[in-house]
This record gives structure tokens, C-alpha cells and sequence, in this order.
């Protein structure tokens, strides 16, 4: 177990640490590059660094870096349930959705409806967009996605064909939906 964290304590060190140079190159090979080593670390583990960084180094909300810090986001949630889900007893985990949606019916009308409210939200954007008028802002969009609605999201980016281009869109809804579905399993077997 000392080899464990021993290993995420480094591994969130180096993160955190080549996030510094990453924030200060302009959009170049070595930045591209630079890049794909901290995806690669924050598959490793090592997105809790990665979100200290992003933290304490870049506060904006612009969206150069958006893929990597949605990305880090998630992977650090991610991270986290399935850590937490690993300290169980694997073979009596439980799947059973219906009958946890069943005795909790309150939690079934929050996923249908932040699902919805997603869905509508892209659908909105793009309407919006398709007339040149004020658009929602991103974080609006992935904040929805983060806390629920990342189905309706997604199936909103393809009805609508809207956001389909952007990486943070593409990448992050999809972790974003193995996130609330790894956070959901944890739940029904608390």
C-alpha cells in the first residue's frame, strides 16, 4: 500500500510540476507535445496535480487548455470512485439500476430532467449560434454536462450537430458520462 502512494504522490508532483512550463509555451509543437505527456500522466493518476496546477496557475476561464482541464476534471472523479469502489468486495458489488432507481424515485426525476435541461441547453446554443446572437457560455454547457446531464449533452451535440468539433466536448462528455455512472455504482453500494 506504501508503493501506492509513494507512486501517486509522484506522479502528481510531475504533473503539477510540468504543468508550469505548459501554461507559459504558446501553441507550438513542444506545447502539443507537453500536452500529450500530461494527458498521459492524468491517465496515470496523476490528475490531481494536474487540478492543483490548474488552480493555482490558470484561473481564466479561456478556452485555451479547456480539453485538459475538463480532462482533468473527470479523470480526477473518475479516479477517485473507482479507488473507492476498489476498496469493496468486487464480487458483491451490485448493477441493479432499476430497483436502485425504483426506491428512489427523487433521483430518478434529477437525472431525467438535468439530462433534459442539457439536451435543451445545446439545443438552444445552437439555435443561438445559427443566428449570431449571444451564445451560452462553455462552462455553462460542460457545468450541466458535470453534474448529470452529460447523456442529454452528448445527445444533444448530435442531434443538434453542435460542439461536435471541439475536443473538450468530444473527450470530456464521454468521461464525464463513465464518471456519473462510476458515481452512481459507488451510491447503490453504500
Amino acid at each position: 500500500m506504501d508503493k501506492i502512494f509513494i507512486y501517486l504522490g509522484l506522479i502528481n508532483i510531475l504533473s503539477f510540476v510540468l504543468y508550469i512550463p505548459y501554461k507559459s509555451l504558446s501553441p507550438v509543437i513542444l506545447k502539443s507535445i507537453l500536452t500529450l505527456i500530461l494527458y498521459l500522466i492524468g491517465i496515470c493518476a496523476g490528475s490531481l496535480g494536474l487540478i492543483l496546477a490548474i488552480l493555482i496557475f490558470d484561473r481564466n476561464t479561456a478556452k485555451d487548455g479547456l480539453s485538459l482541464k475538463v480532462f482533468a476534471f473527470a479523470s480526477f472523479v473518475i479516479e477517485l470512485f473507482l479507488f473507492l469502489l476498489f476498496r469493496k468486495d468486487m464480487g458483491s458489488l451490485s448493477f441493479d439500476f432499476v430497483r436502485f432507481f425504483e426506491d428512489r424515485p427523487y433521483l430518478l426525476v434529477y437525472v431525467l430532467s438535468i439530462n433534459l435541461i442539457s439536451f435543451l441547453a445545446f439545443g438552444f446554443d445552437k439555435y443561438k449560434a445559427n443566428r449570431d446572437k449571444r451564445r451560452l457560455k462553455n462552462g455553462l454547457l460542460l457545468g450541466l454536462s458535470f453534474i448529470g446531464g452529460a447523456i442529454g449533452g452528448l445527445i444533444g451535440m448530435k442531434v443538434f450537430r453542435h460542439k461536435i468539433k471541439k475536443a473538450y466536448y468530444k473527450m470530456g462528455l464521454p468521461l464525464m458520462i463513465l464518471m456519473q455512472v462510476l458515481i452512481l455504482v459507488l451510491f447503490m453500494n453504500v
